[in-house]
Order: structure tokens, then C-alpha cells, then sequence
């Protein structure tokens, strides 16, 4: 049943993050001379981001990282530590949280004269723990190229292609321990070795130690899509060269990998089968076999191109994937799809939009939440210069910030291929590559918090301040919020898929501070345990949150 009263307004108002830093088109992360490019974000695990990218200040390109805090406050050397400078270049970067406040990275290394993989991993405190300027994982004979690393367990798995065989590029993979010493072969496992190029893997953890590795395969003489498991003993498993996840006619590029929370994978990538780039998707299990339609489902067969897919994990074994659409025959839109572990589309056919301004907007980036919205970043021409912007989706796929996205950062010239990390409240810290100084690129970032507002800005007089508690809980809980004006007021409680499995509505409630309590077997039948979302929606504004039943 649902009942109201007032209770005091300072248990209903959240927190909102510290702004002593942080400013409106971001803080600067790096401005050092020449040229500082490419970002990559991950959490610190204390409300702040580890930042890293590749730089010119030396006159090649070498790896910097930097931490800033919740508050946007640097806390490493200004403009960054170095942790690679090695002779020749250091380019292509990635980086995973350690899960202890630090980062592990990942990167091609010229420093030989041929590309090899080297890896660092530096403390919270920016100091590197692993050898001077990294540790080799792959210096084989060759070129090494397009390094990948995630975390599985207690190993930091690490991907390539890879030329030391014949000049054609194969699948490798090492795994690190915690200390930068490599497990598997010495120069890594060979994941593929079949007839033509493989190129461009992507990981997902299988959760014990090992991983499910994804990448575009040229064998048959177009790019198709393949996919192999390495297990926590770099032992390969699956069909020699990999499983087929898609050899549809035509071709298949940027394959897009994230677990499936069963030790299996969910893959995207865009299709030529039908002439022009479309979204399809896979599932594969532990055991390699393809649990989708063979060649995957269509996700969006829109007229013209759809490309650059990004992918985030849902809450319940599917995923959400946004992309780059120009369904309008002229310029590019943002559009997104939620698709369950069945492999069924839950929003709108086609896709759900998620930008669809004036002129383009490019590269989108998906994160899920763990509040139980999915934030997605892009860089925008509606002003006429590439702009950052930010969206949050709740689960339903209603956008819950400003039509069309969020601003973040507006200077003139180009801010691009922004990449982001949630804040763990529903907002996000989102860095990016930024042309303001008209000679070369910085790397900037900001903070957008859930109201949705930059945390440069001064928040919103009149917001709507939603909380439930007990969560999790067993039979009842109390959703409580904060009208900063009289408004009808509607309340949606869904599950993992999308069902609505209660609606309470208040009509013309007034101003002030107000409880509903949801039954979990208000309705006659127990709720079973599990994830579930409310959607709060009251005077224009939309808050949708997690709640968890535990019994």
C-alpha cells in the first residue's frame, strides 16, 4: 500500500559532489607543449578517475597518466607522470582499474624498432609498481599491434595481433599477476593462426582467471567475426581457430565484446550483409556455442549506415548498445537498443534515440551504472565546433537528462573522442581530447553528476531528491522524495527486463516531502528476489534508481 506524510527535509536531500575543483568545458588534466591525445578513464575506487593518454611533450610519443579526485583536484605531478618515455614511440594505450586504487595499462612500444606490448601499473599515489618505463609482455620478432587488457580474477589478461609469423597478423594473449610477471607462454598464446589477417581483438572476462577473446577475421576474404576462450592457464579452448559468431556475406568490422554474467559473451559489431552498416549481436556461452540466431540478430537495419557500436552489460545477462546512426540520409544521430540474454530487443524497434541535434554526433561511449542507468558520452557539431556531451538512460530507454544531451564543454575548435567512468551515484567523470588552444591537443575532463548538472555549475534550485530504504529489503520499502512544487507524481517499479510490475500515481501532491511504500507481494503474488528499478517522474523531472529484494 502506499501512504503519505511529511517527514524533515534534511533526510531527504542527497549529497551532491564537491565542486572545489571542477569547472564548466573541465578542468585541464594535461596542457604540457605540443600534443597530448587519445584518453583513457578509469575509477580510482574513491569517487575520482585515473586519466592516462600518450603525449609529444618529448618530441615522440610516450604514456602519462593522472588522478584526479572526486573534487577534481589533481593529485599527481602536474600535467602528469611519466610512465613509459623509452626511445621510438608509445601509442595505443589501454588501461583497467586495479580494483586497489590504482591502474594497470597496456601499450605498443617502439622502443626496439619493431612494435612490441609493454605494461605499468601505477598506485594511487601515481607511483609506477612494475619495472622502469613497463614490463615486456610480448618482444617476439615483428610488429605487435592493438594491445587490449581487462581484468579476470586475480590476472590482467592483455590481447594483440600480431605479425612474427609469415607477416600475417594472428591472435596472441598474456595474462599478468599483480606483480607484472607474466603467466602464460613467454610472449603470449596463440589464440589464432588460421589463413589470413586477424586483426582488432577485444576481451571479455569469463570471471575465474581467463577470457572470451573477439576479432575481425579475414580468412574466407572478407571480415568476418570470431571469437575463442583462453582459460586462467592460457590453455586455448574452443574450435581450433576460433568459433564463428558471424560469416554473413559481405563484411563485419569492430567487433564489441562484454561479459554476459553466466561466463559467457555478448558481441556487437556493424554488417555489410545488407548493403550498407548495420548493428547485429551475438551471444556465445562457456562452451563457444552461439545461443542467438546463427549470424547474430539485427539490432537496427535502418536505411544507410549505423557504425561504431559501443556495449555495456545490462543487469540481467543481455546489454545495451549505442552507435553512430545517419538513418536521416544526411547526418549522423545518436541512437541506442537494449537487447535481453534471449537476444530480443526491448525498446523501440530499430533503436531507441539518444541524440538526434542538428549536424553530427560522433563515437559514442555506454557505461552502466551501478544505480541502474546506463550513461552514454559522444562529441557533437550542433554549435558548429565538436562538442562533449553526456546522456543517462534509465532502463526503459527514456533519456532522464536535457533532450539531446548534456553539454559539457563547448570552447572553440574541436573536443573529441571524450571517454567516460561512472562517479557510482548515477553521474559521471568524462575526459576528452580538446583543441581549445588552436595548435594542439590537451586533455580535459568533468564531472556531471544525476541531477544532471557539470558540478562546475551551481545546482539546481528546484530538483527532485528521491531515496528508498530499507535496500536492500524483504517485504517493504519506502520510496521517498522531495516536490519542489506541487505536481502530479507517478511511480514505476520494473524488473531486470523491462516489466512494469507496479504503478502508484498522486494527483496534484503538494509541495514538500512525501513516502510510498512498495509491498513486494502487494499485488497478491511474492516478488521473487532480484534487481529491481522505480522511476520516479514529477514536475517534468525523471529519477530512476536500484532497489534490490532480498529474502
Amino acid at each position: 500500500m502506499f501512504g503519505r506524510f511529511a517527514i524533515a527535509l534534511a533526510l531527504l536531500v542527497l549529497p551532491l559532489s564537491a565542486n572545489a575543483q571542477w569547472q564548466f568545458n573541465g578542468v585541464p588534466v594535461s596542457t604540457a607543449a605540443h600534443y597530448q591525445a587519445d584518453p583513457l578513464i578509469v575509477t580510482d575506487g574513491a569517487g575520482g578517475a585515473i586519466i592516462a593518454w600518450f603525449d609529444y611533450r618529448n618530441g615522440q610519443y610516450d604514456i602519462y597518466a593522472q588522478r584526479l579526485n572526486s573534487a577534481g583536484v589533481p593529485q599527481w605531478t602536474a600535467d602528469g607522470v611519466a610512465l613509459c618515455t623509452q626511445p621510438g614511440n608509445q601509442i595505443t594505450i589501454s588501461m583497467v582499474s586495479d580494483d586497489a586504487g590504482g591502474a594497470v595499462l597496456v601499450w605498443q612500444d617502439a622502443r626496439t624498432g619493431t612494435l612490441d606490448i609493454y605494461a605499468q601499473r601505477v598506485d594511487g599515489s601515481g607511483t609506477p609498481l612494475w619495472a622502469a618505463d613497463g614490463v615486456a609482455v610480448c618482444e617476439a620478432g615483428a610488429d605487435q599491434n592493438d594491445p587490449i587488457i581487462i581484468r579476470s580474477a586475480n590476472n590482467f589478461v592483455v590481447a594483440w595481433f600480431d605479425y612474427r609469423l609469415a607477416g600475417i597478423a594472428d591472435i596472441f594473449a598474456q595474462a599478468l599477476n599483480p606483480s607484472g610477471a607474466v603467466q602464460w607462454l613467454a610472449d603470449g598464446v596463440q589464440v589464432c593462426a588460421a589463413a589470413g589477417n586477424q586483426f582488432h581483438p577485444r576481451l571479455a572476462t569469463d570471471g575465474i582467471g581467463g577470457a572470451i577473446v573477439a576479432w575481425e577475421d579475414a580468412r574466407s576474404g572478407t571480415n568476418d567475426i570470431y571469437a575463442r576462450l583462453v582459460d586462467k592457464f592460457g590453455v586455448v579452448q574452443w574450435t581450433s581457430g576460433g568459433v564463428i559468431v558471424c560469416d554473413a556475406a559481405a563484411e563485419q568490422y569492430e567487433a564489441q565484446i562484454v561479459g554476459d554474467g553466466a561466463a559467457g559473451a555478448i558481441i556487437a559489431w556493424y554488417d555489410w550483409r545488407n548493403g550498407a552498416p548495420d548493428i547485429y549481436m551475438q551471444r556465445v556461452d562457456y562452451a563457444g556455442v552461439s545461443l542467438w540466431t546463427a549470424n547474430g540478430v539485427p539490432i537496427c537495419t535502418a536505411p544507410f549506415t549505423q557504425d561504431a557500436p559501443s556495449l555495456a552489460q545490462d543487469f540481467s545477462g543481455g546489454a545495451v548498445v549505442v552507435w553512430a546512426d545517419r538513418r536521416n540520409g544526411t547526418t549522423f544521430d545518436i541512437y541506442g537498443q537494449h537487447v535481453n540474454n534471449a537476444g530480443v530487443s526491448q525498446w523501440t524497434a530499430n533503436g531507441q534515440p539518444v541524440c538526434t541535434a542538428n549536424a553530427n554526433q560522433l563515437y559514442p561511449r555506454i557505461l552502466r551504472d551501478p544505480t541502474g542507468v546506463h550513461l552514454v558520452t559522444w562529441f557533437d557539431y550542433r554549435n558548429g565546433n565538436a562538442d562533449v556531451c553526456v546522456q543517462s538512460l534509465d532502463y526503459p530507454g527514456t533519456s532522464l537528462w536535457t533532450p539531446d544531451g548534456v553539454v559539457l564543454c563547448n570552447e572553440p575548435n574541436a573536443q573529441e573522442f571524450p571517454v567516460l567512468v561512472s562517479d557510482g551515484g548515477g553521474g559521471a567523470i568524462v575526459a576528452w581530447r580538446d583543441l581549445r588552444e588552436g595548435s594542439y591537443y590537451d586533455v580535459y575532463a568533468e564531472h556531471v553528476n544525476g541531477e544532471p548538472t557539470p558540478v562546475s555549475q551551481a545546482p539546481r534550485a528546484s530538483a527532485l531528491r528521491v531515496l528508498n530504504h530499507p535496500n536492500p529489503f524483504s517485504d517493504a520499502t519506502s520510496i521517498e522524495f522531495v516536490l519542489p512544487s506541487a505536481s502530479d507524481v507517478e511511480v514505476e517499479i520494473y524488473d531486470v527486463s523491462g516489466r512494469v510490475v507496479a504503478t502508484r500515481r498522486l494527483r496534484n501532491a503538494e509541495a514538500g516531502s512525501h513516502v510510498m511504500t512498495f509491498e513486494s507481494n502487494a499485488n497478491g503474488s511474492a516478488l521473487r528476489s532480484g534487481v529491481y528499478f522505480y522511476r520516479v517522474r514529477a514536475g517534468g523531472e525523471t529519477v530512476t534508481s536500484k532497489m534490490v529484494i532480498a529474502r
